[in-house]
C-alpha cells in the first residue's frame, strides 16, 4: 500500500512539473521575436539596425501589396526599437513571400516611415537612418 501511494506522489509531481514546464515555455516563446528553437526561414530573415535617432514604437513588416496594416504584422509587441540598437528578423518556414513592405511609427509620435517591395531574400542587414537636414528617412543595405 506504501508503494503504491509513493508511485502515485511520484507519478502526481512529474505530471505537475511537466505541466509548469509547458506553461514555462509558452510564455517564454511567447515573449520574443522568435524562439530560439522554432524553425526559420533563412532565406528571408534578417538583421534590422535603428540609426535614426529616435526610438520605433511599432514596426510593421507585411507581404508587399498588402492594402493594410494589421496587428499580425507588428514585430515589437509593446516593446520600444531603441535608436542605435539592431534586433534580427525572423520568419516562419512557411513564409512564401520573398517581397515585402515595412513601416515604422515613431515614439515621439512623428510621422511614419515606410518601405515598399523590398526583397528580403537579398537583404542580410538593413540600416534605418534619418537625415534632419532633408527630414527623409532612409534605409541602407549592407
Amino acid at each position: 500500500m506504501f508503494k503504491t501511494k509513493y508511485k502515485t506522489l511520484v507519478i502526481g509531481l512529474a505530471l505537475l512539473c511537466l505541466t509548469m514546464a509547458g506553461f514555462s515555455s509558452i510564455r517564454t516563446s511567447a515573449s520574443t521575436v522568435a524562439a530560439v528553437n522554432t524553425p526559420q526561414n533563412a532565406e528571408l530573415d534578417f538583421t534590422l539596425v535603428n540609426k535614426t535617432g529616435y526610438d520605433i514604437k511599432l514596426l510593421y513588416i507585411g507581404p508587399n501589396n498588402n492594402p493594410e496594416w494589421t496587428d499580425d504584422m507588428e514585430f515589437l509587441k509593446g516593446k520600444v526599437f531603441k535608436t542605435g540598437t539592431q534586433m534580427g528578423v525572423k520568419f516562419s518556414p512557411k513564409t512564401k513571400a520573398t517581397k515585402w513592405d515595412i513601416m515604422v511609427k515613431w515614439t515621439d509620435g512623428s510621422k511614419s516611415a515606410e518601405w515598399l517591395g523590398l526583397d528580403l531574400s537579398t537583404i542580410e542587414k538593413l540600416t534605418i537612418l534619418y537625415d534632419a537636414d532633408t527630414d527623409k528617412t532612409t534605409y541602407h543595405i549592407n
